[in-house]
């Protein structure tokens, strides 16, 4: 069965592009600007529908809601172990997953942990006991 391309799909789409690792309710909020009928479940289902055909990218974030990755290059991200943010990385490791009778591998992710530029900023501004 073919996809329907719909203009709902099209402005989610093109919100996402614009956005830097948006949240689903972003994007909902984002696309609610623009077109005012637009609910909550379209935007979701339509967010999911891209991820199953591979045109954008879900990240499992390790704190707070999952995000959505437009970039079509092949990269791995960041993410600030202290705030959230998630920073592109243009790094793809050569990764031999070995082979299993329990799952075949599909694909993998790669998310980098530590802390970002201003955490580390905060870090050193602040004195280390009362840094969290």
């Amino acid at each position: 069965m073919k996809e329907r391309n719909t203009n709902q799909k099209q402005l989610i789409l093109a919100a996402i592009k614009t956005m830097h690792h948006p949240t689903c309710d972003e994007i909902y909020l984002q696309v609610k600007e623009e077109y005012k009928a637009i609910g909550r479940a379209t935007v979701f289902r339509n967010i999911n529908n891209l991820v199953e055909n591979k045109i954008i990218k879900k990240i499992v974030a390790l704190h707070g809601a999952d995000r959505y990755d437009y970039i079509s290059e092949p990269h791995s991200h960041f993410q600030c172990k202290r705030c959230g943010k998630l920073i592109d990385v243009f790094y793809e490791p050569k990764i031999n997953v070995p082979k299993s009778d329990l799952y075949e591998a599909t694909d993998y992710e790669l998310i980098i942990t530590g802390y970002c530029k201003e955490c580390l900023q905060e870090k050193n501004d602040k004195e280390k006991k009362t840094w969290n």
